[in-house]
């Protein structure tokens, strides 16, 4: 039935159907560029896809979600772990420089835990002292020096005036 036909009767002919009725020289005419091959082909296309439903594409779609989750959840799963080891390993070693910098720094409650406290106060106290180094001691001594001659200066300043 010819669209003309198809109108009369009172049924619809799809636009590539009716232009599929045309000649390839005809089509060819229309557009050079191009014509006949995309009307043949949306011909070809819309009469295989007309018995074909939606639900046909059910089984990919789920395969393809099934492996993108899968995929998805390996890399989500190792970069968890990855995260949750990296921020362990921070925090123990945040804990020990926290208790470390306090120990040396001279905090009350450091000095009472670690060299006074509940641990071997000996063993503690001699392992400390054999680790600081010569130098550092002498360091230690200059500073204490270069304070003194401030306080004196600061103090002489203050007899002064």
């Amino acid at each position: 039935m010819r669209s003309g036909e198809a109108a009369r009767e009172g049924g619809s002919v799809d636009y590539y159907e009716e232009k599929n009725l045309k000649t390839d020289e005809v089509l060819y005419a229309e557009s050079p560029t191009l014509e006949p091959e995309r009307t043949r082909a949306h011909a070809f296309a819309e009469k295989l896809l007309r018995d074909f439903e939606a639900e046909h594409f059910r089984p990919i779609i789920k395969k393809l979600t099934d492996a993108v989750g899968e995929a998805l959840w390996d890399m989500v799963r190792d970069s968890l772990i990855d995260d949750t080891s990296r921020n362990v390993a921070g925090h123990i070693q945040d804990r020990i420089e926290s208790s470390i910098a306090a120990l040396l720094g001279g905090r009350k409650w450091a000095i009472e835990k670690y060299a006074l406290g509940s641990y071997r106060q000996e063993d503690i106290r001699e392992a400390v002292a054999k680790a600081v180094p010569k130098e550092l001691q002498d360091m230690r001594i200059v500073e204490l020096e270069q304070e003194v001659k401030r306080l004196k200066e600061s103090l002489e300043f203050a007899r002064r005036y």
